[in-house]
């Protein structure tokens, strides 16, 4: 994260003619998540995880038609039953993206992309009160974005998204991978 506040202030020093600022905001998202994996035997498998809804974060940077933004997000899910019992995965991520949003008047239309970093907690549920840790890891993965912004005023800004997000899964099962399909709609305040 130090490194990212670095660069925004690196890069606002190159920008002084642009038109720039920074932002800050908040949305509500309804998360659906997907693990793939495979068995012992090699056998392919999915499980689609109930729609969960959360809230995110964001900083963001304006140069032009272009914003950095890095975004928190935050989601746990329910146990669910594999191979080998009940689990449940907790990803806790910080999506680094550069977005495209040229606009037209108070309309914008936006696409872009990125990285993150995902901190997962993969748990075991056995009867009883018992939830077992089987892995805990940090993992890098990437992200694509299209979405609409309604500027309200100079300020404040109305969006809608779609975010498509991919990280390798838990090294439980291999071959594992994780897939988020995220739609939120939310608000940035721009300095």
């Amino acid at each position: 994260m130090r490194y990212f506040l670095i660069l925004i202030i690196f890069l606002n020093s190159l920008c002084f003619s642009w038109d720039k600022g920074f932002g800050i905001g908040a949305g509500f998202g309804i998360y659906n998540l997907s693990l793939f994996y495979s068995d012992y035997m090699d056998q392919k498998h999915s499980y689609n995880y109930r729609a969960k809804e959360d809230l995110d974060f964001s900083l963001s940077y304006f140069f032009k038609d272009f914003e950095l933004e890095t975004k928190y997000i935050s989601i746990s899910t329910d146990y669910f039953r594999m191979v080998g019992g009940s689990f449940k995965n907790e990803i806790k991520s910080l999506l680094f993206n550069i977005k495209f949003d040229p606009c037209i008047d108070k309309y914008c239309a936006y696409i872009g992309g990125g990285f993150n970093i995902s901190k997962s907690k993969f748990k075991s549920f056995a009867p009883g009160p018992y939830e077992v840790e089987i892995q805990k890891a940090s993992k890098f993965g990437f992200q694509g974005i299209s979405g609409f912004l309604y500027k309200l005023s100079n300020s404040f800004n109305l969006y809608i998204e779609y975010v498509y997000f991919y990280n390798t899964g838990p090294t439980v099962s291999k071959d594992s991978s994780l897939k988020l399909d995220i739609y939120s709609m939310g608000f940035k305040y721009r300095f």
